[in-house]
């Protein structure tokens, strides 16, 4: 499990960002700390076709690759030297041949029968890994997803010199820089990837700061990414290794996850990034569950309830299925808001 911000890892997090501590604007002020700025509502609109949901759960594959990107500096952690390029160790999860099971088959050969598949990026929380979440993850892929997930140079847990929020806000690059090397091997002929993948279709997930790090790729003019089409934020915030403003231009549609009782990352910092964010966007509450029991405890009420609100906001806004229904499965585990553009 991960350690998700806490601190026994022996790190505290940083302070809350400073939207957090000031009443929702509806304007922007040059005179204004807020960070935030209210921009017109994102359109839904799209031309691709819709694709279905697999009648059968597909069996899951994975490929894991070391790739360096030597055109940022990882720096220097608690005694250990800065590097002039960054290690992103990162495993590719995709729907593969054979009869569905339990279990992960790495290796296995890619099910190119219903390709393209849309892309899910994910980003770990504080001190962990992207195998923490493998329920979520497997879910995701058995429906028709490819998931990308890095592990993040200085926040993983196995990271040298202890996880560290030094590094934060170069996460959202290193998202963009796994999506492109993920689209260079489905435009390889001969690689086991190509033509796999639709990267029309891309939506970024992440958790705690996994979280900051979405919402920064999705939303901040420091790192926005505009080939991510949606984007769903697990226990996150504006966090305040961004400075630059939030959705100033704009954002895809967006989802939040937070429980009420979260003692990491409080209730009220996600609740305030929904408010500022564009339409669409959705804000699913856990009355109980923490900052990480959602998101990791397969098999709970609550992690069934983010479940199924996720898989839904993906085939809506991934595959194009316009008649999904996004709503909480259970209103005593977790109750959804929404707000949409007007017609």
């Amino acid at each position: 499990m991960t350690a998700a911000c806490s601190a026994a890892n022996g790190a505290s997090p940083p302070p809350a960002s400073p939207e957090a501590t000031h009443p929702i604007a509806t304007t922007t002020s040059s005179t204004s700390t807020t960070t935030t700025t209210t921009v017109a509502p994102t359109t839904t609109t799209s031309s691709l076709p819709p694709i279905g949901i697999p009648a059968v759960p597909y069996r899951v594959g994975a490929h894991t690759y070391e790739w360096i990107d030597d055109s940022r500096p990882t720096p220097a952690n608690n005694g250990y030297r800065a590097k002039s390029y960054r290690e992103l160790l990162t495993t590719i999860w995709y729907p593969a041949e054979g009869t569905p099971s339990t279990y992960v088959h790495h290796g296995a050969t890619a099910d190119h029968a219903a390709a393209p598949f849309p892309i899910i990026l994910f980003a770990h929380g504080h001190g962990g890994e992207p195998a923490d979440y493998l329920a979520e993850i497997m879910s995701w892929t058995s429906r028709g997803y490819v998931v990308v997930a890095p592990e993040f140079p200085l926040s993983n847990g196995d990271a040298r010199g202890g996880p560290s929020y030094a590094d934060v806000a170069e996460q959202p690059g290193d998202l963009s820089f796994v999506l492109s090397r993920v689209i260079g091997l489905d435009t390889q002929p001969g690689s086991w990837m190509y033509q796999l993948v639709d990267a029309r279709r891309v939506a970024a997930i992440g958790h705690s700061e996994g979280a900051w790090t979405v919402l920064a790729l999705a939303g901040n003019s420091c790192c926005r990414d505009r080939r991510v089409t949606a984007a769903i934020v697990l226990a996150g915030e504006m966090a305040v290794g961004f400075p630059r403003p939030f959705y100033k231009n704009g954002a895809p549609p967006l989802l939040f996850v937070h429980a009420r009782d979260d003692d990491v990352v409080p209730y009220a910092n996600d609740r305030n990034a929904y408010a500022h964010a564009p339409t669409p966007k959705y804000f699913l509450t856990l009355p109980k569950g923490g900052h990480v029991a959602p998101y990791e405890a397969a098999g709970t009420r609550a992690n069934t309830a983010v479940l199924t609100v996720t898989n839904a906001f993906l085939d809506r806004y991934l595959k194009n299925l316009v008649a999904v229904t996004i709503a909480s499965p259970d209103r005593t585990v977790a109750t959804l808001f929404d707000q949409l553009p007007r017609p």
